[in-house]
């Protein structure tokens, strides 16, 4: 028996260069108990979400958090007796931070034997980011940031791994950020990217061999020196050795004295690898060599619609509704062999800022006419072994406010990221088949309130 899912009602890349490094960090930095300096201090991250509390024993075990994205393995011996931990996810405040933080509570608790911390990423959270350099890092009580524990990357299962000695306000930082001003673009548009570093000096690597003692080193997030800048790239073009004869992309100028990057987008919508990366490589001086670090940048129009890589942009029509706190949206075009393509968006209590597609709040769903037959519609939410999960979609709403028209608002955005059009399972909940969409939209116009 087949469980079958074809999509029928209702998405992000990232590329990064270089390689996992594993090895004891016998040079460089080392830990330091006896000298614990503050660091850059940064505001406490507010909370996200509702904490959870999880006991941990003698035995050992692993413990999760609901969503799946903390887990953490306890040895044995860890803890002498039974013992509550209360963790809350938290705003990511730390110089260079990647994805969410945590305050893990009581402050006072150490561990006997390291916890090993998995966090499981999305995509866009290492964007900007040196995954080959990347480490655990507290929070201390003048605010101040200091690395505690390197921690490694493993690509194929989008899971960080570090450890844990104490509970405190903790979050994941990497060596270098490349960080835009923002992350989209209009058309002619200029765009300036800084590349900051939180620790001037080798990184430590992460291995089971290396020490578990804290490294105690500070964070002091400063720009790059610019004899380390060593180029830059734009979708794979380089831009560092003269301009390439195809602009199409747009152009860039490398800043080598402030480490910065300004890029220009090109005068038309590019019609493929939408958003461009844009890369700068970085001599590190240490064992990571050097380093190359992407970040994405979306260029668009005023309004377009590409499902699968087909261009719908013919007589293309948008419009919306905001009723309910509910955002609808719905963009319709037409391809060059005059097939029709549709995307419906909703999104649930909408403000600027980006959200991910999950089973309630926010949902996208497409129809694409010039598509193969059952795969023909894709959507935000599917059926996996009788549970309902989301596909890896955003959207991303840039202006949401008034406008000159009275009854209506104007609202810019763009939606990104990958619907699922079918997906079918043996009655063992094996995966025969799971067939997923790429789309892009943009969208700026005005909705009914």
């Amino acid at each position: 028996m087949k469980r079958i899912y074809q999509a029928g009602s209702i998405l992000t890349t990232l590329l990064l260069a270089g390689l996992l490094a594993c090895q004891p960090h016998d040079k460089g930095i080392v830990p330091n108990p006896e000298n614990p300096a503050t660091g850059t201090p940064t505001p406490v991250g507010k909370p996200i979400g509702t904490a959870f509390t999880v006991t941990i024993s003698p035995a050992g075990g692993v413990v999760a958090s609901p969503d799946g994205k903390l887990s953490l393995t306890v040895p044995a011996g860890a803890v002498s007796k039974a013992t509550q931990l209360t963790i809350q996810p938290v705003e990511n405040t730390a110089p260079n931070g990647v994805g969410l933080g945590y305050h893990i509570s009581p402050d006072t608790l150490s561990f006997a034997q390291p916890l090993t911390v998995d966090y499981r990423y999305q995509d866009n959270e290492l964007t900007g980011h040196s995954a080959e350099a990347i480490g655990l890092a507290f929070q201390n009580k003048d605010n101040g940031w200091q690395l505690a524990q390197p921690a490694i990357v493993d690509k194929t299962q989008r899971r960080i791994r570090t450890r844990l000695k104490k509970a405190r306000w903790w979050s994941l930082v990497t060596q270098y950020q490349l960080t835009p001003d923002i992350d989209t673009a209009m058309v002619n548009e200029v765009r300036n990217l800084q590349l900051m570093r939180a620790i001037n000096g080798e990184w430590p690597t992460y291995s089971t061999t290396s020490s578990k003692d804290d490294l105690l080193t500070p964070l002091v997030r400063s720009a790059v020196a610019n004899q380390d800048v060593r180029g830059a790239y734009l979708n794979g073009q380089d831009w560092g050795h003269g301009e390439p004869a195809d602009q199409s992309w747009g152009s860039l100028t490398i800043d080598y004295h402030d480490a910065k990057i300004l890029y220009l987008a090109p005068g038309k919508k590019p019609k493929t690898n939408n958003p461009v990366k844009i890369g700068i490589a970085v001599s590190t001086g240490g064992a990571n060599g050097l380093l190359v670090l992407f970040s994405d940048m979306y260029v668009k129009g005023d309004i377009s619609l590409t499902l699968d890589g087909r261009d719908f942009g013919t007589n293309i029509l948008a419009q919306g509704a905001l009723a309910n706190n509910i955002l609808s949206l719905a963009i319709h075009g037409v391809d060059s062999t005059g097939k029709n393509g549709t995307m419906v968006v909703f999104v649930n209590d909408p403000r600027v800022g980006s959200f991910k597609c999950d089973l309630d709040k926010t949902s996208v769903s497409t129809t694409n006419e010039a598509a193969k037959k059952l795969e023909e519609t894709g959507e935000s939410v599917y059926s996996a072994c009788s549970k309902d999960k989301a596909a890896e979609c955003s959207v991303f709403l840039t202006k949401l406010g008034p406008s000159a028209t009275t009854g209506y608002l104007r609202v810019e955005g763009r939606v990104a990221g990958t619907l699922v059009t079918r997906h079918e399972e043996d009655n063992t909940c094996g995966v025969i088949k799971h067939i997923t969409t790429q789309v892009h939209a943009d969208f700026s116009l005005l909705v009914k309130r």
